[in-house]
């Protein structure tokens, strides 16, 4: 009788057991169990059983995001850099038609200075040619320069 007892203690116990352990939080992967006492945001690595799909969803959903944002940043600063380049590119555009307008003004001014040299050369040549056949018609002869240091005043 106490054998068959035992027997039967022992066959409850044992299917209790196995019934506790296939129903139990750690076989069916019971998220609430792997949650920490520290708070709702921490878990305990030797029971956690990974995320639920839920869980996975919103990380996917939180990663699209930041892939957008990410793009979208990277948009604006290739955008930003290429409105930069065709500043650059204007004002180099400007800076060569400035330099060509200035060494146009500079060989405007170089030619404009070589015609008024070559009209005051035509002029004061004419003028020399005048001075040397009008004016100096009367060169000085020796009695004339013989009349200075004649005396001692």
């Amino acid at each position: 009788i106490y054998a068959e007892y035992w027997e039967a203690v022992v066959s409850t116990q044992s299917t209790g057991e196995l019934s506790n352990q296939v129903f139990g939080d750690v076989l069916t992967e019971n998220p609430e169990v792997a949650q920490s006492s520290f708070g709702a945001h921490r878990v305990i690595p030797d029971r956690w059983k990974g995320m639920s799909p839920e869980q996975r969803a919103e990380i996917q959903r939180i990663q699209d995001m930041q892939k957008e944002e990410k793009q979208r940043m990277l948009d604006e600063e290739k955008e930003l850099y290429n409105e930069y380049e065709k500043t650059a590119l204007l004002q180099a555009q400007k800076a060569i038609l400035m330099e060509r307008e200035k060494n146009r003004k500079a060989a405007e001014l170089e030619k404009s200075i070589a015609e008024e040299n070559m009209r005051l050369a035509t002029e004061q040549r004419l003028n020399q040619t005048r001075l040397n056949k009008e004016v100096y018609t009367n060169p000085p002869t020796d009695d004339y320069f013989a009349q200075f240091n004649t005396c001692t005043r």
